[in-house]
């Protein structure tokens, strides 16, 4: 693979099994070494931790497990194809030499949304074509005020990016994003609108006070009257966690002028041959 930067972290399992974290160009590299059955978990967490970062897209490249591909570690590598599906604009791929593994994350629920290959070439092209097309954000404090720059901030983009008819489903989402998240504690937020072909990603993220690990987003805490409201607009909605025990919490509206074929993001088994550039930028 082309150079990379120095990592920007790493992971580790008692048993020894490790994930680290690089940038190439605006695709975060995901590289995992040791027995799958301890990577796997590690994988998860460390895709789940960029997703917060809004890359292009995540690779995940599983050329160093060892051990056989069990069910329980494919399917948890696997399941990171439902967030591609509920989170769009952020395409996840997963790169193994091995056939079985491979055959074995197709097979997985989740796996169809997961762009599978057995190297970095075959999927770079796809990566490319299925990620956010143009993004807007803002960094605001933490405080009540800021609702309203944010709803300012999203119905622009809307206006920018001719999706006016989204414009009040979108300042009631990200209104309420900020509302949740100026609620807890931190000094400042950071709102950002998305336009993933037919659909628009709002987030908000929150800053934490507890630098690590972060858990899954199912154990977060993030609900309320104001997340009801979200969900009742919303195609998808959910939480990723980021590293310093922040969160990010978003939502996705989809266009209402789409057409049955947009009803959601295909997976994709791809080989495209457009490989990634040469050399990795900042």
């Amino acid at each position: 693979m082309p150079s990379t930067e120095p990592a920007s972290a790493t992971a580790r399992s008692p048993a020894g099994a490790s994930v680290t974290v690089q940038r190439l160009g605006t695709i975060s590299v995901v590289s995992v070494q040791g027995p799958l059955s301890e990577a796997a978990d590690l994988a998860h967490s460390a895709v789940l931790l960029e997703l917060a970062e809004a890359p292009a897209a995540v690779l995940c490249d599983l050329s160093g497990v060892t051990g056989p591909p069990e069910p329980d570690s494919s399917e948890r590598l696997a399941s990171l194809g439902e967030q591609t599906r509920r989170w769009p604009g952020t395409p996840i791929a997963a790169i193994t030499p091995d056939p079985v593994l491979r055959r074995c994350l197709e097979q997985a629920p989740g796996g169809r949304h997961l762009a599978i290959a057995a190297a970095a070439a075959d999927v770079w092209g796809s990566l490319a074509d299925g990620s956010t097309t143009a993004m807007v954000r803002e960094r605001m404090p933490a405080a009540a005020p800021s609702a309203h720059d944010a709803r300012e901030l999203v119905a622009g983009a809307c206006m920018d990016w001719g999706r006016s008819s989204e414009t009040a489903a979108a300042t009631l989402v990200v209104s309420e994003l900020v509302t949740n998240a100026v609620a807890d504690h931190g000094p400042d937020i950071e709102v950002s609108v998305a336009r993933c072909g037919p659909r628009l990603r709002i987030a908000v993220r929150r800053a934490g006070t507890r630098p690590g690990r972060a858990s899954d987003p199912e154990t977060l805490d993030i609900a309320g009257p104001a997340m009801m409201l979200v969900e009742g607009v919303s195609e998808s909605w959910g939480v990723l966690p980021t590293r310093d025990g922040g969160a990010v919490v978003w939502a996705v509206l989809l266009d209402p002028a789409a057409g049955p074929g947009d009803s959601g993001p295909a997976g994709t088994r791809a080989t495209q041959s457009r490989r990634p550039p040469s050399q990795a930028t900042t």
